[in-house]
């Protein structure tokens, strides 16, 4: 039948889609032949699909999410891999470490993974530390991953800035890379790529779930934050992110 080839057919795309991305992946990862193009690469789960939606718009390049086309010029790639050399052409998506286990969460659930939900409601323990140490994609765990952008000196871009500022967050981005983008183009980016927009358009999409800031608060217990504050909490402070907070009342997510 139509609908058994169409199945079997899936898997081939994956495939050529895996192979067209590492193929990319690994032919801008010199400095030199990033000029035309962009990377825009982060630990998962810390809104590197919603950067470079918006990076490719503001940039006049292509970016095509799960269809991958290895081309020459003009690409904007979204990747979790940090094996790039220099800082040009180049920004480092980084999200509250506790919000990035969270967001793990709530797409590992949809998938109806076991065991990352407790009786209660909150993260397990176990669950969490999966999240920072072997997150699919990651290639390196969560602490590794921050401090290789730190080392690496690219351009950052936290995700909550971006949240609650996008308009000023993007204008600042188009200075620094020297795009062409006016201020009519931010703006169309952004209502574009309105993250509740694209919730609405792909209902049932794990992906699109929630984009929160603050959803930790009632989703880690106390010895899940004393986890992460140990695992990620000075490299998370580099980015601005202090993980000895701890909420006063807890909030639902």
């Amino acid at each position: 039948s139509t609908r058994w080839q169409f199945e079997q057919f899936k898997p081939m795309k994956r495939l050529q889609t895996r192979i067209a991305s590492v193929a990319l992946r690994n032919y801008l990862r010199s400095s030199r032949l990033r000029q035309g193009n962009f990377v825009v690469s982060g630990y998962p789960k810390s809104g590197t699909t919603w950067v470079t939606q918006l990076v490719a718009r503001l940039a006049g390049l292509t970016y095509r999410p799960g269809n991958v086309r290895f081309r020459l010029k003009g690409v904007a790639l979204h990747t979790h891999g940090t094996a790039f050399e220099g800082a040009d052409n180049i920004l480092y998506s980084v999200r509250d470490p506790r919000e990035s286990v969270c967001s793990a969460a709530r797409a590992m659930h949809a998938r109806r993974f076991a065991g990352v939900y407790d009786a209660q409601g909150q993260i397990t323990d176990e669950f969490a530390i999966f999240a920072m140490t072997e997150l699919p994609g990651a290639k390196q765990r969560m602490r590794d991953h921050l401090q290789t952008g730190l080392d690496s000196g690219w351009a950052f871009l936290r995700f909550e800035d971006l949240k609650w500022d996008p308009k000023v967050k993007l204008a600042e981005l188009v200075t620094k890379f020297d795009w062409s983008a006016t201020e009519r183009q931010i703006d169309e980016a952004i209502s574009t790529f309105d993250f509740s927009l694209q919730r609405e358009r792909n209902t049932g999409n794990a992906f699109f779930a929630q984009s929160t800031v603050a959803s930790w608060t009632g989703l880690l217990s106390p010895a899940v934050l004393d986890l992460l504050e140990a695992e990620v909490g000075p490299t998370a402070q580099a980015f601005g992110y202090d993980l000895s907070q701890r909420p006063t009342t807890r909030q639902e997510g």
